[in-house]
């Protein structure tokens, strides 16, 4: 039985570092909203041809930049903390530890 507003839905966790490091937590189906338009139908087969790691990536990259960006961000589960790298990188990470990053950077 589930509360009222919890999901069941997986979610996935990594860290973006380009030249800034960035949480990101999408859900399935904010993943599955950018790769239906792609005609992928599960989020099994968009892992089955990206991965986790160029999937978040690809995820990221073409979602990062809209007009109203920090919004945006927020309602897209991309958090900002400070990094500074000239490289980019995907680190998956597990949930403990997303969160563990996400509340020392954002006192929660």
């Amino acid at each position: 039985m589930t509360k009222l507003g919890e999901t069941k839905e997986r979610e996935f966790y990594a860290v973006v570092k380009v030249k800034k490091a960035e949480l990101l937590k999408p859900s399935e189906s904010q993943l599955m909203s950018y790769y239906i338009d792609y005609g992928y139908s599960s989020i099994e087969e968009v892992i089955e041809d990206y991965g986790i790691k160029e999937m978040l990536r690809e995820w990221y990259n073409n979602t990062n930049f809209t007009s109203e960006f920090q919004d945006h961000q927020a309602k897209s589960n991309i958090f900002p903390i400070d990094w500074d790298s000239e490289w980019e990188n995907i680190d998956v990470i597990d949930k403990k530890d997303w969160e563990i990053i996400y509340n020392n950077t954002y006192g929660l």
